[in-house]
């Protein structure tokens, strides 16, 4: 025959059945479990249990099974299955197994492992009216009998013992699972008994509710359980703080070199992030937030780079982006320096001044005002790049003229510094030549004036139309100085002299014979391929062959006032020319001059 109820098969522990109304009582193999009644395991226990069916059931520990969940059978199903098995000669007082707690007798101690039997009885409201499948006769009255245990006392108890406090704890501590700071309020709630009931409270525990709901910052809760049995346990109480927000961080370069501080051309891709949290994490993307990564690395050129940050709670903020160009590489510059002189030598003239000024061109990424320093020797000259024009640029700067003929080579150098900050410089070199010593003047000698008495007269001249120089070479004369002559005044052009001058030690020149008492000059210095120039010789002459002059100078007399030997009369004659003079005098009617020297006497007649 079936039976209508649970059969406790085996148990591990301690196991528990508690009735509707709170009565609790330890289960053994072989005890009954009735619809209403439920199973409670402890832990580290486990109970199998069979049901009508022949199933069975298996709890673990801390579990919790409902004898309810037991399909209800109708009574009549009971009495009909009763009526049948009489009627196929079952004879219920003899027939019957014994009972669940054992062979003794009904209502007594279980099997081996001892134990009781409880009776729960249902009030339904329900009236049965039974009707048997055999004669009842004779039974003229009915005992109600009490089964009593012969064997051990049925037991039952009351729980009053209340469970131990639940433990409670984050189900998610963010960041740092020991900080108690959080972006989710959700707790953790174990040890509790099955079928407890658990409350919350916010105030100390002045109030408890079924639900709790942790609000932004600081969160102090207590928890507590109550058992099936209405026994209340302590509290446990955790303290956190919630955290759901997190502001985005600042984000700027730590240094925008160059000449502006607010260009975003730097040559350092060194980023200062400020506002951050004590503790956040600072992630970085470079792909417009599509993936983070712990570190930035810029790269030459263009960059974008977004920055934010996680808190310790585990909230992410917003993004900062900051966008610019990483320029590390220094400028490429050249600079050059023109020849020192015309010639690219020093000489003597130059030498004499104070200053000479050096000039030169600078290329490629060079800006005007950019520094220009000229070193010779010892000493720094300072300027600066200077637009020449015509889309160049160069330098002007004057150096002082003893310390290029001190030196035979110049250093020129030019910085720039980009807008990043970013410093190039370029040298040049210039080697010169410094020849500051002049050749010995040459000799100038009008060649026609024979004797060199500074007059050409007309035995000198004779018919020539032209008059003779010659200009004598020094001895260091070379090819290719010039010869610079000056004739009557009007500057020749400049000779070159020739191997053939050189040879002949001299250059012979011609001019245009000039009028009588006409002087001619003529002047001439040698230049150097240093353009040093020598001192200038000279000679001049004059054009001869004029009448010679005669001056008289007389004394008025008379005859008889003056005696033999008596001066009265003085001629003087005169030849610019420096001629030799032929005196002669005429007679008179009445006697003759004799001419003695200087003096001319007279000579009375008869």
């Amino acid at each position: 025959m079936s039976s209508n109820y649970v059969v406790v098969k085996s148990v591990i522990g301690q196991a528990f059945a508690i009735s509707a109304d709170g009565v609790r009582r330890a289960l053994v193999e072989g005890d009954r479990l009735f619809s209403g009644e439920q199973v409670l395991t402890e832990a580290g226990s486990a109970v199998t249990l069979e049901l009508p069916n022949g199933e069975t059931v298996s709890l673990g520990e801390s579990a919790f099974w409902q004898a309810s969940e037991l399909a209800d059978r109708g009574d009549s199903e009971s009495i009909s299955e009763l009526e049948q098995a009489i009627a196929d000669g079952f004879d219920p007082t003899t027939d019957l197994e014994a009972t669940a707690a054992g062979p003794g007798a009904g209502g007594g101690a279980g099997g081996s492992g001892g134990g009781h039997t409880a009776i729960v009885l249902d009030e339904t409201g329900e009236q049965v009216q039974a009707t048997t499948g055999f004669s009842t006769d004779g039974l003229a009255s009915a005992v109600l009998a009490t089964e009593e245990d012969s064997a051990a006392p049925t037991s039952s108890f009351v729980d009053t013992t209340a469970p131990a406090a639940p433990n409670v704890s984050l189900q998610l501590d963010s960041a740092d699972p020991n900080d108690s700071i959080t972006n989710n309020g959700a707790l953790n709630i174990t040890g509790t008994e099955a079928g407890a009931t658990v409350e919350y409270s916010t105030d100390g525990g002045q109030t408890w509710t079924p639900t709790f709901t942790p609000v932004e910052g600081s969160n102090t809760v207590s928890v507590r359980q109550t058992d099936v049995a209405g026994n209340t346990s302590g509290a446990t109480t955790v303290s956190f703080v919630i955290d759901t927000q997190v502001a985005a961080p600042s984000l700027s370069l730590t240094s925008d070199t160059g000449a502006s501080g607010s260009d975003s051309i730097t040559n350092s891709g060194a980023l200062t992030v400020g506002g951050t949290e004590v503790g956040a994490t600072v992630e970085y993307s470079t792909d417009g937030g599509q993936t983070w990564t712990p570190t930035f690395t810029p790269v030459e050129g263009s960059n974008t780079v977004s920055v934010r940050q996680t808190d310790i709670a585990g909230n992410t903020s917003g993004a900062t982006t900051v966008s610019f160009v990483l320029d590390t590489s220094a400028p490429n510059l050249t600079v050059s320096i023109d020849p020192i002189t015309a010639d690219n030598t020093v000489n003597a003239a130059e030498r004499a001044g104070d200053t000479a000024t050096v000039t030169g061109k600078v290329t490629g990424e060079v800006a005007v005002d950019d520094a220009v320093v000229l070193t010779v020797g010892s000493s720094q000259y300072a300027g600066t790049v200077i637009d020449l024009g015509n889309g160049e640029l160069g330098f002007s700067i004057n150096v002082g003229s003893g310390d290029l003929a001190d030196n035979i080579s110049i250093t020129a150098s030019v910085t720039h510094t980009d807008a990043a900050g970013n410093t190039g410089s370029a040298e040049a070199d210039r080697v010169y030549a410094v020849d500051t010593s002049a050749t010995a003047a040459p000799t100038v000698t009008i060649s026609t004036d024979a004797n060199n008495d500074g007059v050409l007269n007309n035995t000198e001249l004779g018919n020539a139309a032209t008059i003779s120089i010659t200009i004598g070479l020094p001895s260091g004369a070379v090819v290719g100085d010039m010869l610079n002559v000056t004739l009557n005044g009007v500057a020749q052009a400049a000779i070159q002299l020739t191997e053939a001058q050189i040879a002949a030690g001299s250059v012979v020149l011609q001019t245009a014979r000039a009028a009588d008492g006409d002087t001619i000059t003529a002047s001439a210095t040698l230049t150097d391929a240093a353009r040093n120039t020598s001192g200038k010789g000279s000679d001049s002459a004059v054009i001869g062959n004029n009448a010679p002059q005669v001056t008289v100078t007389a004394s008025d007399v008379t005859e008889q006032n003056v005696s033999t030997d008596t001066v009265i009369a003085t001629f003087t004659a005169s030849d610019a020319d420096g001629d030799s003079l032929n005196y002669s005098l005429l007679n008179n009617a009445n006697g003759y001059f004799e001419l003695d020297g200087t003096d001319v006497k007279l000579t009375q007649a008869g």
